[in-house]
């Protein structure tokens, strides 16, 4: 790459906030950025089939889809389906036992064309969850779904199957998104992700928090669970919003898990605090996030729960999925922020675990598309430099690991690293030496910040991002003053990171903004704001 281009597209420009609802600027008709999604239209050339009627069960006597409907983990050749029988989320009331139900996906959103259908059991060890994974379809198609069940019919929902492996799209679009606390605000920005026009989501974890803010916006009055049925009351209270449910019926969504979701920071099997029966405490509460998530795969097995996975959209995306949680070595220095203790400088700790990070490596090295995406939770730069606070429970904790995967992202090119966990938007440089600013720019890290947690922030965090970029080399924007999420486009040739923000999250309808904007070229790791 020549000197001049690395220069060009290292460039900031001044960018101020685009007004709430105008239209998209910066439109680039040789790329495509601002072009709408088009799947395949003529896939469908199979006749219709007519499924069997609706199950009927006694003990449904009102609506049992009172948690909406979801999609995920979409292929070139299928989608899960996912809905969970549910008449009250603190009561429940559904017998001990299975019922059946039946699903359809079809090609149009009126169902005249129904592709696949089945009866399957809802069953009560599942929390009467249903995963479906719903195989044959075509590739690069819209395709809608539903369930049925004694004259009750679900909300109707929209997924999307991959390109194939071979095939070039034009564009790819799609959502970030993390930390959703329930009680610090409303779930504005899943209203806004509901309304665009994208491909899937992918959610970086911290799905329900364990613990409640009394002062919240709408407080949670159950205690912090550390049993099944606590947990599945966090996620069932969680899926009643209609936001989050008309967010997970508008494209399908990637899902893994931090820590909240379990207890804050714990590693692998180390609680934050000590406590009894921990591993079930954790085991409970993964079994409640596979429950209530549309993710491939069966429950967790002894405890364990299989989420690092691929991703792959055609020949223009390469991604991997990751888990931070669930193999991690303890954290170091006391897992206190603070000055770098002296067992970081000798670190051989694992934020991955090893057999998820051989995965990851032999993946990286066998990536081919333009663009290569990496999903995790925590920020993989240094959040400070020069001796100042290290955080123990990020990637700077884990340096040994972290350098590896760092001169693994030089060895390719269009790596972007998506963060979340910190409640506050990034777009930074990762560096092949993540602490040395001076070394090659070897990825992109874009960092959403949360869908509610920390509720509305305050003007004074623009001036800390502010102070933020102009302190460490390797940020190019940095606020925590705003809930939201990060809207990603790419081509080909180029991507753009848009970093909307909303209004206000203590009312539930708010305006949606868009803070900054980002070029991405795949050749070179250096964000262009424009």
């Amino acid at each position: 790459m020549d000197a001049s281009r690395r220069e060009f597209l290292a460039t900031l420009a001044v960018a101020a906030a685009i007004p709430a609802c105008a239209p998209e600027v910066a439109r680039d008709d040789e790329h495509g950025l601002d072009a709408p999604i088009v799947p395949a239209g003529d896939a469908f050339a199979a006749p219709a089939i007519t499924p069997e009627a609706p199950p009927s069960d006694d003990a449904i006597d009102r609506d049992p889809f009172t948690l909406g409907v979801a999609s995920g983990d979409s292929t070139s050749s299928g989608v899960v389906i996912w809905t969970r029988l549910c008449f009250d989320p603190r009561a429940g009331g559904l017998p001990d036992r299975a019922i059946d139900v039946r699903w359809e996906v079809a090609a149009d959103d009126a169902f005249e064309h129904v592709i696949a259908s089945q009866i399957i059991a809802a069953r009560p060890e599942h929390a009467h969850s249903l995963h479906v994974e719903v195989e044959g379809l075509p590739a690069d198609v819209e395709v809608f779904y539903r369930f049925a069940v004694s004259g009750f019919v679900s909300a109707t929902g929209r997924a999307r199957t991959a390109p194939g492996d071979d095939v070039m799209p034009e564009r790819l679009r799609f959502v970030i998104a993390s930390c959703q606390r329930y009680d610090d605000g409303f779930y504005t920005a899943h209203a806004a992700i509901a309304e665009e026009s994208i491909d899937f989501v992918i959610f970086l974890g911290d799905y329900v928090y364990e613990t409640s803010n009394p002062h919240g916006v709408r407080p949670l009055p159950d205690p912090t669970p550390i049993d099944l049925a606590g947990y599945r009351a966090r996620y069932a209270i969680a899926r009643s919003d209609a936001s989050l449910q008309a967010a997970h019926a508008r494209a399908p969504w990637f899902v893994t898990f931090d820590d909240h979701e379990v207890e804050n920071n714990y590693a692998g099997t180390i609680p934050e605090h000590a406590q009894d029966g921990f591993e079930a405490r954790r085991a409970a509460a993964y079994q409640a996030f596979w429950e209530h998530t549309p993710m491939r795969g069966g429950p967790p097995i002894e405890g364990a729960l299989r989420v690092h996975r691929a991703l792959r959209w055609g020949a223009l995306v390469d991604g991997f999925v990751l888990d931070t949680r669930q193999h991690r070595t303890d954290q170091l220095c006391g897992d206190v922020i603070g000055p770098p203790c002296a067992e970081l400088a000798d670190e051989h700790g694992s934020l991955l675990g090893e057999t998820q990070e051989d995965w990851l490596l032999e993946g990286l090295r066998a990536a081919r598309a333009p663009w290569v995406l990496v999903a995790q939770q925590l920020p993989m730069v240094d959040t400070f430099f020069g001796g100042d606070p290290a955080h123990p429970d990020a990637w700077e904790g884990y340096p040994s690991q972290r350098r590896r995967l760092t001169e693994a992202f030089g060895e390719t090119s269009g790596v972007l690293v998506l963060s979340g966990d910190r409640h506050a938007a990034y777009c930074t440089v990762v560096h092949r030496d993540p602490r040395d600013p001076e070394s090659d720019a070897v990825a992109v890290e874009l960092q959403c910040t949360s869908i509610s947690t920390g509720g509305d922030g305050a003007p004074g965090q623009d001036d800390e991002g502010r102070a933020l970029v102009a302190s460490n080399p390797v940020f190019r924007y940095a606020t925590g003053r705003w809930r939201g999420y990060t809207r990603v486009t790419l081509t080909p040739a180029l991507g753009r990171a848009d970093f909307r923000v909303m209004s206000t999250v203590r009312e539930p309808v708010a305006a949606v903004l868009d803070d900054a904007r980002f070029l991405l070229d795949p050749l070179v790791a250096l964000p262009r704001r424009v």
